[in-house]
């Protein structure tokens, strides 16, 4: 999976959920409705790909891409932080997440009907130090008033990045698969 890390961390997201070994919270989370449509298509992509390769078919939830989103892109931010010196160093994580969301609005807001598309809210059960973290990009967030990008935003430009990773690790996902799963039918 060393050619695949995005779904590398989907399938723990999704692994660490179906276990219930790990406490989750609900986390109410808005995305763009053209990255909730991206999301919906690449799930069912996904859920085709394992289909394929004669594994059974995950119950892919909205909630394990974001989660494993999450995770990466503020795997920087620490929730129990007290030092100003590094919150310097998390202001600086968040002001890239955010030109990112910014630039991800303009790319929405270009497009009439994309940007007319309805924004889904849904609840998503992250994984406590996933919810963590985001709390903490909306408090670092707050520090920094000039900068006008939304939490939703952020959250819709690294799940639309996620998603292109995604799409280019297909193949070796698929590849991996294939290599390491016997059918039974064989």
């Amino acid at each position: 999976m060393d050619r695949a890390p995005r779904y590398a961390a989907l399938l723990q997201s999704y692994a660490v959920a179906q276990s219930g070994k790990e406490p989750l919270q609900n986390r109410n989370i808005q995305l763009y409705g053209l990255t909730a449509q991206e999301l919906a298509d690449r799930i069912t992509v996904d859920k085709a790909v394992m289909t394929a390769v004669n594994l059974p078919t995950p119950r892919f939830t909205p909630a394990h891409y974001i989660d494993a989103v999450l995770d990466q892109a503020l795997g920087q931010l620490d929730p129990q932080g007290t030092s100003i010196d590094k919150m310097e160093a998390e202001r600086d994580v968040v002001w890239e997440l955010a030109r990112d969301a910014l630039a991800y609005r303009d790319h929405i807001t270009a497009d009439p009907e994309i940007a007319a598309m309805k924004k889904p809210r849904s609840q998503c059960p992250l994984r406590v130090k996933v919810n963590q973290r985001y709390s903490r990009m909306m408090d670092i967030l707050r520090t920094m008033p000039d900068l006008k990008a939304q939490p939703f935003e952020i959250a819709s430009a690294c799940v639309a990045k996620y998603l292109e990773g995604l799409h280019s690790e297909q193949l070796a996902f698929e590849e991996f698969w294939s290599r390491n799963i016997v059918s039974t039918y064989e």
